[in-house]
């Protein structure tokens, strides 16, 4: 009875510790149908909505564990941010972009980023940080 009892408690255990990550699902599928939507508005010269498509994914993705995929996530849409702002704006997007892509480990978005803030003339210094 004894390792009926033990049993069922880890059993009661392991689910409750694996809901959170199942509830953090839907949101990060919402989040990545925006920055998909985001980049769908971007090709059609769609700045402004391109742009709150990919805010809408940030906002999303801020509150999520930090984990290699919602990285990946979060620096894709700060990429796809940055394309639609004035460029004074774009270069603390970049910056993120980057950080983001190192944790998700994607070289791809790393170099995206890396040579955008080259591109951009952004600050010197902030091309040190990796």
């Amino acid at each position: 009875m004894t390792t009926i009892r033990y049993f069922l408690c880890l059993l009661l255990l392991s689910a409750w510790m694996a809901r959170p990550a199942g509830a953090q699902e839907p949101a990060l599928d919402r989040a990545r149908m925006l920055v998909e939507t985001g980049q769908v508005l971007a090709q059609q010269s769609r700045p402004a909505d391109a742009l709150l498509a990919f805010q809408q994914a940030m906002v999303i993705l801020q509150g999520l564990p930090q984990t290699r995929e919602v990285a990946g996530w979060r620096a894709q849409a700060h990429l796809g941010a940055a394309f639609q702002m004035e460029p004074t704006q774009r270069c603390k997007h970049f910056e993120s972009a980057r950080d983001y892509a190192s944790v998700a480990s994607s070289g791809e978005l790393i170099e995206i980023a890396r040579r955008s803030l080259v591109d951009q003339g952004c600050p010197t210094g902030s091309l040190g940080r990796q």
